[in-house]
């Protein structure tokens, strides 16, 4: 689709998230939260989560690597909305990824000066890996 307009905020779902019962729980909680706050959410399987990268061989972060999901929730606005209405949009997605950035701390993600994270995430310069 070409010019909608979103807030949008996105979580990797790193491996660690599958290690144990209580983490998978976690997620699928979390996972049906978001889902529940937002009117999109899509889950992202192209994490390179099965390549052996040898350190110092790849651009591609350890976040990247080690993940097996990319989340991201969406909230879309009419070309007419108001500024209120566009700030309850960012408001909605802010809500649900906090759904799952409560279970992946080091899950944002942001390539070149594109922020795929959230535009309002706390202290961004220690969140990307």
């Amino acid at each position: 689709v070409v010019g909608s307009n979103l807030a949008e905020a996105s979580r990797l779902i790193r491996k660690d998230n599958f290690a144990t019962a209580a983490n998978r729980t976690a997620l699928v909680e979390g996972l049906l939260a978001a889902d529940a706050a937002t009117p999109g959410l899509i889950v992202l399987l192209t994490a390179p989560s099965s390549y052996q990268a040898v350190e110092g061989t790849t651009s591609v972060t350890e976040a990247w690597r080690s993940s097996v999901y990319h989340i991201t929730v969406v909230s879309s606005w009419d070309y007419n909305a108001t500024y209120s209405e566009k700030q309850g949009n960012y408001e909605t997605v802010r809500k649900s990824i906090a759904n799952l950035r409560n279970i992946t701390p080091d899950g944002a993600y942001q390539v070149s000066i594109f922020n795929y994270s959230s535009v309002e995430l706390p202290v961004l310069s220690k969140l990307y890996l």
